[in-house]
């Protein structure tokens, strides 16, 4: 049984509780007492008995049925595909997954979903980030190692700026991108974002300890020159 399945029952506990009313007779119990004891219901109270009866073990039965496609080997196939492009869409990967495949051993994009979710392969929303050089990153590194243990007199002398760029006619090509959890900053799983761009309202604002400062439409490139002179404008 699939230890991640919502209805399954420790095997400890099903033998505990066919036990419980095996031993009605002795131990003084009713059904109802053993479900609200162990949180099971009555009816599968009684399945479990008769189980227990059966075979003390409570092992699991054979089921019938078709065999299952997905072998490991086919799981590590799968994990492989999404890791590949984890931005493709999963019509598209399953495609990948099953290509050279013998028609009986090819899966369907629902089978390939559940296995990248049971694998923790989760299609999410990607962070838009700009494009940083290694020298970017690496000074962003070093000013936040630098600055990291600053108390508040220093940061309430820190004013933060920064430019947006709102699309006139904005579009969500809604893109997923399947990755585990806590990857979300990882340099793959991200989508690059610029702070300009054709058909576009570009806005300067900035925050400090004080509160929010004004924002300013830039209707010309921000050079060196036009930062000092937005920066006269909040701080005399």
């Amino acid at each position: 049984m699939n230890p991640n399945h919502k209805h399954e029952i420790p095997l400890h506990k099903r033998i505990e509780a066919a036990l419980l009313m095996i031993n009605r007779p002795t131990n003084g119990l009713t059904v109802s007492q053993i479900s609200d004891q162990t949180g099971i219901s009555k009816s599968h109270l009684y399945l479990l008995e008769e189980k227990y009866r059966r075979d003390p073990t409570m092992a699991d039965e054979e089921r019938s049925g078709r065999p299952k496609k997905v072998d490991t080997h086919m799981e590590r196939r799968i994990n492989r595909t999404v890791k590949k492009d984890p931005f493709q869409v999963s019509s598209k990967m399953v495609k990948e997954v099953n290509f050279n495949m013998k028609e009986e051993n090819q899966i369907t994009a629902g089978t390939f979903r559940s296995y990248a979710i049971k694998n923790n392969l989760i299609a999410r929303r990607p962070l838009v980030k700009p494009p940083l050089t290694q020298n970017q990153i690496r000074n962003r590194l070093e000013f936040a190692k630098i600055y990291r243990n600053s108390d508040m007199r220093f940061w309430r002398n820190v004013l933060f700026c920064d430019e947006v760029s709102i699309q006139l006619e904005p579009h969500d090509r809604r893109i997923r991108v399947r990755r585990s959890k806590g990857e979300c900053n990882e340099r793959k799983n991200l989508v690059k974002g610029y702070h300009h761009g054709g058909g576009s309202l570009i806005f300067w604002g900035c925050i400090c300890y004080d509160g929010v400062g004004s924002l300013v439409l830039i209707n010309q490139t921000l050079t060196g020159e036009r930062y000092k002179e937005l920066l006269e404008r909040i701080i005399p």
